[in-house]
């Protein structure tokens, strides 16, 4: 379990940007390497959540308290529930929301131009050992 969590802090702490792009289900660990990354582009048809909790299991590296507000994570984390992209991009889990057959060509512009996609640094806490993160506005 260790060295997945310090697989997924090696993505969080990458020189480079990381996009994710989700189609269909992250769940569980595929949460958490979706949380991982600088941004995150979802297909409408996406489905997001941490359903292990509900079998007494907790996920490897717990990201979502430094992505989300306490409300929303304690909701995900207290229930186990599975959200849709549209919930996800309310709770500010992903960046943007595209058609599934969008979704391939998307990661490959510029965030810049995605319309309604303002990035800015972010000024929340970051975990220990991790470099300054981009994050949507």
């Amino acid at each position: 379990m260790s060295e997945n969590a310090q697989a997924l802090l090696n993505i969080w702490k990458a020189p480079i940007p990381v996009i994710a792009s989700v189609n269909g289900y992250a769940l569980a660990g595929a949460l958490e390497l979706m949380m991982a990354c600088d941004l995150a582009i979802a297909s409408d048809n996406a489905k997001f959540g941490e359903p292990e909790v509900r079998h007494n299991s907790g996920p490897p590296a717990l990201f979502m308290p430094w992505l989300l507000a306490t409300r929303d994570v304690r909701w995900l984390m207290y229930t186990g529930d599975v959200v849709d992209a549209e919930e996800a991009l309310r709770m500010h889990l992903i960046n943007k929301i595209v058609p599934a057959d969008q979704l391939k060509e998307k990661p490959r512009t510029s965030p810049a131009s995605w319309p309604a996609c303002q990035c800015r640094q972010s000024n929340s806490p970051s975990p220990p050992s991790t470099t300054s993160r981009w994050q949507p506005a």
